[in-house]
C-alpha cells in the first residue's frame, strides 16, 4: 500500500498537543524532564511534518540535511526526560553532556557532506536521485563520515533504551503511565520506519525481476 502524508499528519497533531500541555507544566514548574519531554515531542512533530512533506513530494536536499538530525535528536531527548525523571541528577547530567556531543557529530556530519538533488543514492537497480526518492530512503544511503553514522545510532538506541526501561520503571514503582504511551509511541514510529523499508526492499526485488512473457 502507498504511503499517505494523513498517518504523519496525525502523528504530529498528537504530539504537538502533548508537547504543549508538558510546556504548560514546564513553564509552571520548571523540571527538567518537563523541558526534555517538551524539547522532545516538539520536534517529535516536527519530524512527522517533515515526513508527510516527503511523502507528498519526495525528498529535497534541505528535506534530508533536517529530517535525520531532529529524528535522532528526538529520541535522545525523550530518553533524558525519562532519566530525569527517574534517575539521579548526576546520571541525567552526565546524559545530557552526551547527548550533546553525539548532536553535534550528528548534525556536523548531515550538513558538511556534499549533496544534490541529482546524487544518485541507492545500489543496483535501486539506484536513482535523491529527488525520486519516497520516504522509504534511509540515511544509510547517502555515504556520511563513520563518526556521524555512529552518532545518529548511539542516540536513536541509548535514548530508546533509557525512553523504554525508564517508562517501565516509572509505571512500575510511580504508576506514571504517561510514560507508557511516550515509549509506545516511539516503538510504533520504529515499527512503521522499518515497515516502510521492508516495502521498499520488496519494491525494489519486484523492479529487479525480469517481466513475464
Amino acid at each position: 500500500m502507498a504511503a499517505t502524508p494523513v498517518l504523519p499528519l496525525l502523528a504530529a497533531l498528537v504530539s504537538g498537543l502533548f508537547a504543549a500541555h508538558v510546556w504548560r507544566q514546564y513553564a509552571r514548574r520548571r523540571k527538567v524532564h518537563q523541558l526534555a519531554w517538551g524539547l522532545g515531542l516538539s520536534l517529535f512533530a516536527l519530524a512527522s511534518v517533515l515526513e508527510a512533506a516527503v511523502i507528498a513530494s519526495g525528498w529535497t536536499v534541505a528535506l534530508y540535511r533536517v529530517y535525520f538530525p531532529v529524528s535522532a535528536s528526538l529520541v535522545g531527548l525523550l530518553g533524558i526526560g525519562t532519566l530525569a525523571r527517574v534517575g539521579q541528577p548526576a546520571v541525567t547530567r552526565s546524559a545530557i553532556g552526551i547527548f550533546l556531543a553525539l548532536t553535534a557529530l550528528a548534525a556536523l556530519g548531515q550538513f558538511t557532506v556534499p549533496l544534490e538533488a541529482s546524487t544518485v543514492v541507492g545500489a543496483g537497480d535501486d539506484a536513482r536521485p535523491l529527488s525520486e526518492w519516497d520516504a522509504d530512503l534511509g540515511a544509510k544511503a547517502i555515504a556520511f563520515p563513520q563518526p556521524a553514522r555512529v552518532a545518529s545510532l548511539l542516540l536513536n538506541v541509548l535514548g530508546g533504551l533509557a525512553l523504554i526501561a525508564g517508562a517501565l520503571w516509572s509505571a512500575w514503582k510511580l504508576r506514571a503511565w504517561g510514560l507508557l504511551l511516550i515509549g509506545a509511541a516511539r516503538c510504533s514510529r520504529s515499527s512503521a520506519g522499518r515497515s516502510r523499508r521492508s516495502a521498499s526492499r520488496t519494491r525494489g526485488r519486484s523492479r529487479s525481476l525480469p517481466a513475464s512473457s
